[in-house]
């Protein structure tokens, strides 16, 4: 048996191979080159991954590129939401995460805007539309427009409205002049110098023509009352092209060109009046009330009508429609908002009441008949208004005439209606004597106290007077008994 000395002797000379170290150290190799093999492996997959990320990352961004650029390529915010309203993706492209809800919400108001603009331009292209209705369907626009600061269409409005309000006073001036002409044929025209002037107009000879009917009329008319209404019908043409619903300018180019059409017009109808009614110191307005006052304060008298039932020798009171109003007829009645305390037959109960203008117009003209011949209706009356006074640089109180929507000041000598009692009295107008400048904002109290209205010796102010007063609607008058009477009635006298 060897010794341990030889076996450590053959150790030392050949080497010792542990059987367990060797079968470690395998398995620890096969271990690393494992790890090694897995890393690599991973590496490669980490690899594949980010380059499969980058593709991805590309693919987003070009689609993302490409949406916004269809997107931009709409002009209309209608086609833009059209657009992002196929696909979802396709708004979260263009606006992002955050930004899609607001974003589409803007959008959204946008094309709410264009929708509305789009009402009011096919009201303007509408042939059927009248000119306030286009005026104001412009204005509402250009408003609109210029809050959204879409500038471009601001001012293609403006430009509309423009158009629009030249043509209007074109067409005004010329309507005027006919009206004008038919009012002197066979009077203060020839059948002749009628005809010419139709013509004239016709062919858009109106400046020639207007100086040719200014000159036979103060040749040979006197018709102070159609001087006074025709003087009016311009000024609310006038204000009808260059001022809004509450008698302000619509800009500053409107009123400069008012300015310049009113300076025309008053310098024409001074020179229609009679001489010693032509002060320059006085507003045309006040010399034409002056006149009307002194020479013609009720108007030239009505024709009877030869129409209708036979006349006896006996006389009846009836209604008529108010001298001043110039109704011929029931039919000429186009706004009935101001009438107040009117007899009307309902025909969808077949009953008769009392209604305002706001409910006749708001069942329809057609459904109601107002009832001229019934003794109720002597209190209908019209409610006064407040208008300022360019001559008296005050306001006054008016009336709007049903029949064409002129106003006439309620002037010395006017009868007018109580409304709680239905008396009728004569109104007196007088300029008020007023305290010494110390008011702050004296400028606009004087014009609101600048006159004062008398009736039954109690004076009032322009306010007060409009509350308790109106024009009265119908007034009496004595008739030939017809064949088949109307309802008789007596009224109350005027005091």
């Amino acid at each position: 048996m060897a010794s341990a000395i030889d076996d450590l002797r053959y150790l030392s000379r050949y080497g010792y191979q542990d059987p367990w170290a060797e079968a470690v150290k395998s398995v620890s190799t096969s271990l690393l080159s494992l790890a090694q093999t897995k890393m690599r492996r991973d590496l490669l997959i980490a690899d594949y991954q980010d380059k499969e990320r980058t593709r991805e990352d590309r693919k987003v961004r070009e689609r993302k590129a490409e949406n916004r650029f269809t997107y931009n390529q709409f002009e209309s915010p209608e086609d833009k939401l059209e657009f992002i309203n196929k696909n979802p993706q396709y708004a979260m492209d263009v606006f992002g995460a955050e930004g899609m809800s607001p974003g589409v919400e803007n959008l959204q108001a946008k094309a709410a805007v264009n929708t509305t603009l789009g009402g009011y331009e096919d009201v303007v292209k509408n042939p059927e539309s009248t000119f306030l209705q286009r005026k104001d369907a412009l204005i509402e626009a250009r408003i609109l427009a210029t809050q959204n600061k879409l500038t471009g269409k601001s001012s293609a409005y403006g430009l509309q409205l423009q158009q629009h309000q030249n043509r209007f006073v074109q067409d005004s001036n010329k309507q005027l002049l006919i009206d004008f002409a038919e009012s002197g044929n066979k009077k203060w025209l020839t059948e002749a110098e009628y005809n010419s002037a139709i013509t004239d107009l016709n062919e858009g000879k109106i400046t020639q023509v207007q100086t040719t009917l200014n000159r036979l009329f103060s040749q040979k008319g006197t018709d102070l009352a159609y001087i006074e209404s025709s003087y009016n019908k311009y000024l609310k043409a006038y204000d009808d092209a260059f001022k809004d619903e509450d008698g302000m300018w619509l800009d500053e180019l409107a009123a400069a060109q008012y300015k310049v059409l009113r300076a025309s017009v008053d310098n024409r109808f001074m020179g229609l009046l009679p001489t010693q009614y032509q002060d320059r110191t006085k507003s045309v307005q006040q010399n034409i009330e002056e006149a009307r006052l002194r020479l013609d304060p009720t108007g030239p008298p009505k024709k009877d009508d030869e129409t209708g039932p036979k006349k006896t020798d006996k006389k009846v009171t009836v209604l008529k429609h108010n001298q001043v109003l110039n109704i011929q007829s029931p039919a000429d009645v186009t706004d009935y908002s101001g009438l107040r305390n009117v007899k009307v037959l309902n025909k969808f109960t077949g009953k008769e009441e009392v209604m305002t203008g706001a409910q006749i117009t708001q069942m329809g003209p057609n459904n109601v008949e107002i009832l001229q011949g019934s003794k109720d209706n002597k209190n209908a009356y019209i409610e006064l208004s407040r208008e300022y006074h360019d001559g008296l640089e005050a306001f006054v109180a008016a009336v709007k005439n049903p029949k064409d929507g002129t106003s006439t000041l309620v002037r010395e000598g006017m009868t007018v209606i109580e409304k709680s009692t239905g008396k009728r009295f004569k109104v007196g107008v007088k300029e008020a004597e007023l305290p010494p400048r110390k008011l702050v904002y004296y400028k606009a109290w004087e014009e609101e106290h600048k006159y004062h209205y008398v009736v039954n010796g109690v004076k009032y102010n322009n306010r007060d007077f409009r509350d308790k007063f109106g024009l009265p609607y119908y007034e009496e008058a004595k008739v030939d008994a017809p064949v088949s009477r109307p309802t008789i009635f007596s009224v109350e006298e005027i005091k």
